[in-house]
């Protein structure tokens, strides 16, 4: 989608970027799936400016994706594909039990109340959106440091954070993220500051990818589950969705045969 028509209309920028880490590691899988990856030279590092901190650089030539465009798209294609959507609340799967013949559990944190899973958790994330239209390259660093430029705005990070799921910008948290992308990238001092965003991901290990038949009073509900992905949505998104269209295929392949 990046490289086609539809590259405005999903969120997806082919862009080019560095990761600075101060710690070497060996060359990783995506290495041979994005469309660039080199180990940087020590005087590469230097004439950049890049803090003194950080003595490895790769430069990469992957994909930015803006997620609000890319999810009112993924909606877009379910409901022309003749999906509808029904927004209400409610406090267990059996509740669904008679309404459709293959239930499928993507609820994320509320699979906590949903399916009483114990393992799924929050993790708070972070970060402040600016104007910051100079800076072309993204920056990741193995300190939770982040600049991800997009076509509206540029967006600076991060935290991952277990023990808070307040919903509230922290200002000290924001103050940290600043100082942090200041100092790994000057130039993006003086950037005016937008707004802040927070945000839960529902994390689990491992993501919960897997057919459940839940024996009710009234009968069997049969349910694939597809949670859990935290921060990888974006990464594992599609390969998930596939497993998960197949358990349903199977699942339903079971009902005919029973009725047969």
């Amino acid at each position: 989608m990046a490289t086609s028509d539809l590259a405005n209309t999903t969120g997806h920028i082919v862009s080019h970027g560095y990761l600075f880490k101060k710690t070497k590691t060996k060359t990783p899988l995506y290495a041979s799936i994005v469309f660039s990856y080199r180990e940087m030279l020590p005087d590469e590092l230097i004439r950049l400016g890049v803090n003194s901190s950080f003595i490895f650089g790769y430069e990469i030539t992957t994909i930015i994706t803006n997620m609000r465009k890319y999810l009112s798209w993924l909606m877009k294609q379910f409901t022309d594909n003749g999906g509808m959507v029904e927004k209400r609340k409610i406090g267990s799967l059996s509740e669904l039990y008679g309404h459709c013949d293959v239930v499928v559990n993507c609820s994320g944190l509320g699979s906590q109340q949903l399916c009483g899973d114990k393992l799924i958790y929050p993790v708070r994330g972070q970060v402040i959106r600016v104007d910051a239209p100079w800076v072309k390259d993204w920056i990741y660093t193995d300190t939770m440091t982040h600049i991800l430029p997009s076509d509206d705005y540029t967006l600076l990070g991060g935290v991952k954070d277990r023990e808070n799921s307040s919903m509230m910008p922290d200002q000290s948290i924001k103050q940290g993220i600043l100082d942090r992308c200041h100092e790994v990238w000057p130039a993006i001092k003086g950037a005016r500051i937008i707004g802040d965003w927070v945000g839960l991901r529902p994390m689990r290990n491992p993501i919960r990818l897997e057919k459940e038949t839940i024996r009710l009073p009234n009968g069997m509900l049969r349910v694939v589950h597809n949670y859990g992905h935290g921060s990888n949505g974006v990464a594992l998104g599609w390969g998930t969705a596939v497993d998960a269209t197949e358990m349903v295929k199977e699942l339903i392949s079971g009902i005919t045969s029973s009725k047969l």
